[in-house]
């Protein structure tokens, strides 16, 4: 959780979270879709450290992923239970083990 919290951390702190957040999700041999136009709108999804985080541009899925995060760290239990379940599934359990 200690890693989480520096995260958002760095993000909270940052002139372009989004750029920081994409860095890195690219640091960690993840994908970031192409630029895109500022007046384009698609849905963007973003998967990082168990937590996940929607909008309409890189900036809203940024500022999604960082308030679920929060939730995440704060004990809201959606998501960390999310991430348990990943874990198992990761391990050979099944997810469905602990639901």
């Amino acid at each position: 959780m200690a890693e989480l919290n520096d995260i958002i951390g760095q993000l909270e702190t940052a002139t372009d979270p989004a750029d920081v957040l994409r860095r890195m999700v690219l640091e960690d041999g993840g994908n970031w879709p192409a630029a895109l136009e500022p007046d384009e709108r698609h849905l963007v999804e973003i998967q990082f450290r168990g937590v996940t985080g929607f909008g309409f541009s890189e900036a809203a899925a940024t500022r999604n992923w960082l308030e679920n995060a929060r939730r995440d760290v704060e004990g809201d239990g959606r998501f960390g239970l999310l991430r348990r379940a990943a874990d198992h599934a990761s391990t050979g359990e099944g997810a469905s083990s602990i639901l």
